[in-house]
């Protein structure tokens, strides 16, 4: 014969999981809204047709795929590949106000150095005092054979064949 004192003993005494919980009875804060989202993951499996446990709606380890599968609109494989083309046939974008090159001029001049001159120079100090730099929101020289090659950081650039650089 067992009394009442017996169950209760061995409510104690059950692992956590056993007893019934507030979380388990929706006496929870929040627990209309984990209600939610536990059906909200039980219907979804549902209709991948996944098995759901039904203690937190978390899909079974026997499905280890971390993607979630999405329907989209049908892609039209030659309009797809049509446009790939179309921007392989455009020309990059210039930066840093650059002329594109194809070859290398030659002038004929005794003055022409092989290779350009290049000089970081602190952009306080040069560029931003020399009326030559272009106005805002393109970084360039507007003196004919000088380029501003890149900004080097925050306060230097590096210019090719910039007559205010005093060697």
């Amino acid at each position: 014969m067992s009394d009442g004192t017996e169950q209760s003993e061995r409510t104690e005494d059950a692992e956590p999981s056993d007893r019934p919980s507030a979380d388990r009875d929706g006496d929870s804060p929040l627990s209309e809204l984990a209600q939610r989202v536990s059906d909200s993951r039980r219907e979804r499996a549902s209709e991948a047709g996944d098995e759901v446990s039904a203690d937190d709606g978390e899909v079974s380890a026997g499905d280890a795929d971390p993607f979630e599968e999405m329907s989209v609109s049908e892609i039209d494989e030659e309009t797809l590949w049509e446009s790939l083309g179309e921007d392989a046939d455009q020309e990059p974008e210039l930066s840093v106000g650059a002329d594109p090159v194809d070859e290398p001029e030659t002038t004929g001049t005794a003055r022409t150095s092989p290779e350009p001159r290049e000089h970081v120079v602190s952009k306080e100090s040069y560029c931003q005092k020399c009326p030559h730099l272009g106005d805002p929101p393109e970084l360039q020289c507007t003196h004919d054979g000088t380029e501003i090659v890149e900004v080097v950081d925050s306060e230097h650039f590096r210019v090719r064949e910039c007559p205010m650089v005093d060697e």
